[in-house]
């Protein structure tokens, strides 16, 4: 799971976040230790889909310095975030038009960085813009707070 979050007052500046849950405090240090008392059953980190993510929050970023985190975008995410549904259309596009554009820039990334085999990446990718189809007419639960979040609109 990740996010990318603008820094206020530092144009073209941004954060990443990618969180792995349960391991080893302080977060900002690499480890593969897991806190003590972690379920058995929660699985190991994989370092391919946590690159998908972190690609992908790149994207984000990429995103926001061409300019298209602007206040009609602000507006659609306090919505998406929001309980009410469905969402309008307009909302649905603008959401839709930035998963799609933050994962062009992660594929285009990877290649960049001669990463070819990109099967897995390319099944992440529907798989993330089918989540946000369900999200477009399903409110967020508490759930989606923990867990990670064709090419049609709503």
């Amino acid at each position: 799971m990740g996010w990318f979050a603008p820094l206020d007052g530092l144009a073209e500046k941004g954060l990443i976040v990618i969180v792995r849950n349960y391991y080893r405090e302080p977060a900002d240090v690499p480890t593969r230790d897991r806190n003590p008392g972690t379920p058995k059953d929660v699985p190991t980190v994989d370092l391919r889909e946590e690159l998908f993510t972190l690609a992908h929050e790149y994207g984000h970023f990429r995103s926001y310095t061409e300019g298209h985190h602007n206040s009609e975008y602000s507006k659609a995410l306090t919505a998406l975030e929001g309980a009410a549904r469905p969402l309008s259309e307009s909302t649905c596009e603008i959401i839709w038009n930035e998963e799609k554009r933050a994962w062009d820039h992660a594929r285009a990334l990877l290649i960049d960085n001669d990463i070819t085999q990109l099967d897995d990446f390319e099944k992440r990718v529907a798989m993330s813009l089918s989540e946000y189809k369900k999200r477009f007419i399903d409110p967020p639960t508490e759930m989606d707070a923990t867990t990670s979040h064709d090419d049609e609109a709503c």
